[in-house]
């Protein structure tokens, strides 16, 4: 990180923060708005190295404000009864258990999909709402991918590192509580294409997340988790997907 006085660190990092909070959202929102109404068979694929590009830059100018072990590492929150209540034992038994249990989860799922119709048609209903922006081929796929794995990334680093630094140390100073929950609503913000029920969700998401990351001390384990929820789509839509099948038909 270059050299810079204390107040123009403080209002390049405000910067940012209007930037996830607002003109990422409100930007987002129209562009997905036009987007839907494209016919171009390219347009998934044009959205996810879109969204690849936001994701790394939006990061690689936090990146520019703070150091590497301020981004990565939990910031020491002024809370005693936040440590007290989350003790290292407790959080390695929570990441283990969660990652578990999605991870089983997914296998039963994906058994369940090869043996009933019902299943299926769950499936196709929890995504009904995102189903546009699903994979619908083999490269569509592994884009989909590279967008999970920079997801899992950078938008830890950016609404976790950053925006909790943000929020707890520099310049703010907030209660542990204050900071998780701002940090979790602007990430939901962040999410504004899925409606107001995904932007709740993620919301929610955002703060377990948040609270597992200075739970930890580290990054490690939100990005662990992120990145599977994350992929878990992908592990669950049928193979004849890939074959360039509907999505609706595979599930069908």
């Amino acid at each position: 990180m270059l050299p810079m006085s204390t107040s123009t660190t403080s209002v390049l990092m405000t910067g940012l923060v209007a930037i996830l909070a607002g003109v990422f959202p409100v930007w987002d929102y129209f562009y997905i708005k036009r987007w839907r109404l494209s016919t171009d068979p390219e347009k998934r694929i044009r959205l996810y190295r879109l969204t690849i590009v936001w994701l790394w830059s939006a990061t690689l100018c936090a990146a520019f404000l703070l150091p590497p072990h301020a981004l990565f590492y939990a910031p020491q929150y002024n809370s005693a009864w936040f440590s007290s209540t989350f003790p290292r034992s407790t959080v390695v038994g929570l990441v283990v258990g969660g990652v578990g249990g999605l991870l089983v989860s997914i296998i039963m799922y994906r058994r369940a999909l090869k043996t009933s119709s019902r299943a299926g048609s769950k499936l196709q209903h929890k995504l009904a709402k995102i189903r546009i922006y699903l994979p619908q081929s083999a490269r569509e796929r592994q884009w989909f991918a590279a967008v999970c794995l920079s997801a899992g990334f950078c938008e830890e680093l950016l609404y976790r590192g950053f925006l909790l630094h943000y929020a707890l140390v520099f310049p703010w100073q907030l209660k542990v509580w204050a900071g998780l929950l701002a940090a979790s609503g602007i990430f939901g913000l962040g999410h504004v294409y899925q409606g107001f029920a995904g932007i709740l969700q993620t919301a929610a998401v955002g703060l377990l997340l948040g609270v597992l990351f200075l739970a930890t001390g580290s990054l490690l384990a939100p990005m662990v988790l992120h990145t599977l929820i994350d992929l878990r789509i992908l592990m669950l839509l049928p193979k004849a997907v890939e074959s360039g099948v509907p999505i609706e038909t595979a599930l069908g």
